[in-house]
Formats: structure tokens, C-alpha cells, sequence
């Protein structure tokens, strides 16, 4: 299963054992809304008049950095190729937002043009990418910082581009050209998350607007719900949605938090909702290997079956007797009644998260700019 892929909202996280860090909730996370408002735009993708001259530099024309990649992509299908799987790997390791395995993928595609061999110019994404990198959160600046300490590892990817599709001995020149462009890119990104961040923006301002139309942001969240109310469905934004929805509606107990934690202890986790002094957050686990929840019982990971459900079954069993009854409760749920087992239970929380989807979609002012962010990390 896909368990959230867009985690695109899920903003602690790392490559280096847990670490003490402050406890985080929905309402207290960094509002994503002024990271994609800015960030978002650089990749939009639309039809481009890129020009490349001979320098290898792009001349004046798209200013965004998907406007400046996508001829290159089509064009350098291998490179493309080559780039992903190397986002892939990284994403392996840990749980990236979406904007950020864009950024990570035009770096990657940058230094495998810079290496493709044979003749021809290649593009400097380089200026680009700075400026894409500048428009982050502080929050944010220090999720990527992580992927880029592994200087070793950059240089050795590198490198293998060289010889990708040639059969000809790589000579020490090029070898040497290849890792200036990576010392002279990671050098550029460094340099530009250590500028000054953006201000944050009000709520409502004119570029949290541009994320996306009206209309289209209210049928994608329609469509979101849709899927959220599917049992065994567990992919799309709906899937990215869940974790943040699941302690804002009604049926859910008081003064309790739901705390994600990763099994390989690669990122810090992730708790939403807000959990008061004398309470225990419910607690799962998610292995990215296998993209599976599991729910954290006595301290102890449990199993449950991997169909689809197994982030609201786990949920459900991680919870203490009497949260589990405030929900029921909630959800005006007898659990005693004929046919009431595990599958009633899914099916009556995954309605309930749902409503509470279409409450926030319908409110006077329209779906929050954090709800809009999602959808525009889901492009």
C-alpha cells in the first residue's frame, strides 16, 4: 500500500536517528501554505519556450524551473530516467514531501546532463534551483539540508552517469568536470538555504491564490473524500489527507494526539492533533519498506492485514479501552450490535473522516490554504 506519499504535508523529517524534538500538531506545524504557495509555481508544469545556447545556459523566457526541465526531460529520456531512481533511493531512506523530491529530481537531472556523454550542450538548472530553494521555510530548509550532507554520495552518483551510455574509457578530465558540477551545485543550494527566509504571508493573500482555481481545488477534495469513504482504498490525496483529518472530527476523544513513528528510525515523528498532560498518544508505525501501517500496543509494534485499511485498523487497536469507546461513542457506534466487527468500525471512522473533509471544503471561506496546498502538491 501507498501509505502517504505526499506525506506532502509531513514536514520532521531525516535521515539520522530520533532525536528529542518538540511535540507538533496540525495546528502547530509550520503552515505549508506559504512553503507551496512559493515553491509550488516553480513547478507547473506548462508549455515552455526554453531556448538553449550554446553556452549550455537557457536564455530569458520561463522563469519557473518545471518550465525550465520539461524539454529537457522529453528530450534526455535516460537522464530523466537516471535522476528519478535517484529520488527514489533517497526517498527510501526517508519520507520526502513531494515539492521536495521535484527539487531533488532537477538537481539529479542537472548532473546527469552535465554528464551525459557525447556532444551537445547541457542546461544549467543551477540558477533555477536556487531560486526555487530560497522560497522555502526555515522549517523546510532544514528537511532538505539532510539529503545533501552525503557530499560522498552525490559525487559517487555522478560519476556512474559518465559511463551510463558510453563504452569508451572515462578519462580523469571528465571526471573532474562532473564533480566540479556537483561541488558548484550543492555549493549553490547551500548558499541559497542559508538566505534569509521569505516572510510568511497572511491567510488569503494573493499568492496562496495562485496554488489553484476555485473550483478546481473544491472538486479534487470532493474527489478526495470520495476515496476516503472507499474501504481497502488507500492512494491518492485522500491517503496523504487521512492522518491530518483523523483528529479533527467530531467523534474523536478529547485531548488526544495521533503519533506516526517511523519503523527504521530514519525521521523524527509525526504527531497531529494535540494530546493533553496526563494522555498517551495513540501511536503507529509505518514501515516504508513495506508501506504499511502498524499499530504500537504496550510499546510493541502489532500487526494487522495489509488490504487497503490497515492505517484505520491500526488506529482502532493502538487505542486505549476507553478512547476506543469515546469513539465509538462519537461515531454513535454499538459495538456490540449484530455484524459490528473490524470492517463496520473502518467503514463508519472512514465515513467520519470523510464528513469532516466536507465540512472544511464547505466552510464560509473556503477550504483552508492548507487543504489547498495538498491539492497543489498533488499536481
Amino acid at each position: 500500500m501507498n501509505p502517504s506519499h505526499a506525506a506532502a504535508a509531513w514536514v520532521s523529517i531525516g535521515q539520522r536517528p530520533l532525536t528529542p524534538t518538540p511535540r507538533l500538531s496540525w495546528t502547530a506545524m509550520p503552515s505549508i501554505s506559504s512553503l507551496l504557495s512559493r515553491i509550488l509555481p516553480c513547478f507547473k508544469h506548462s508549455p515552455s519556450t526554453t531556448t538553449a545556447h550554446p553556452s549550455g545556459s537557457l536564455a530569458e523566457g520561463p522563469a519557473t524551473l518545471a518550465e525550465r526541465i520539461v524539454p529537457w526531460r522529453t528530450q534526455n529520456s535516460s537522464a530523466d530516467c537516471a535522476a528519478s531512481a535517484r529520488v527514489q533511493m533517497l526517498n527510501r531512506r526517508t519520507a520526502t514531501p513531494v515539492a521536495t523530491q521535484e527539487l531533488l529530481h532537477a538537481m539529479c537531472l542537472h548532473l546527469a546532463l552535465r554528464a551525459k556523454p557525447g556532444p551537445g550542450t547541457s542546461p544549467d538548472f543551477s540558477p533555477a534551483i536556487a531560486q526555487a530553494v530560497s522560497a522555502m521555510t526555515q522549517h523546510d530548509r532544514r528537511v532538505l539540508k539532510r539529503h545533501l550532507e552525503d557530499r560522498k554520495g552525490w559525487l559517487a552518483w555522478a560519476r556512474s552517469q559518465l559511463s551510463r551510455e558510453g563504452q569508451n574509457p572515462i578519462a580523469r578530465k571528465q571526471e573532474v568536470a562532473v564533480e566540479t558540477q556537483v561541488e558548484r551545485l550543492l555549493a549553490s543550494v547551500r548558499k541559497a538555504l542559508d538566505s534569509p527566509p521569505p516572510r510568511q504571508q497572511p491567510r488569503g493573500c494573493a499568492s496562496a491564490t495562485r496554488i489553484g482555481e476555485a473550483e478546481h481545488v473544491h472538486q479534487v477534495l470532493l474527489k478526495a473524500a470520495a476515496e476516503i469513504r472507499t474501504s481497502g482504498h488507500w492512494s491518492g490525496l485522500g491517503a496523504d489527507l487521512a492522518p491530518h483529518l483523523i483528529t479533527s472530527m467530531p467523534a474523536w476523544p478529547q485531548d488526544l494526539s495521533l503519533r506516526i513513528e517511523d519503523k527504521a528510525g530514519k525521521w523524527h515523528p509525526l504527531e497531529f492533533g494535540r494530546s493533553g498532560l496526563d494522555r498517551v498518544p495513540v501511536t503507529v508505525q509505518l514501515d516504508h519498506v513495506r508501506q504499511h501501517y502498524s499499530p504500537i500496543v504496550d510499546g510493541q509494534p502489532r500487526d494487522v492485514p495489509a488490504k487497503g485499511d490497515c492505517f484505520y485498523e491500526s488506529v482502532l487497536r493502538a487505542m486505549r479501552v476507553e478512547d476506543q469507546r469515546a469513539l465509538f461513542k462519537g461515531m454513535h457506534f454499538q459495538k456490540g450490535e449484530k455484524g459490528a466487527g473490524m470492517a463496520a468500525l473502518i467503514r463508519a471512522m472512514r465515513r467520519q473522516v470523510a464528513e469532516e473533509l466536507e465540512r472544511q471544503i464547505h466552510l464560509p471561506g473556503g477550504p483552508s490554504d492548507e487543504l489547498r496546498a495538498h491539492v497543489a502538491a498533488a499536481r
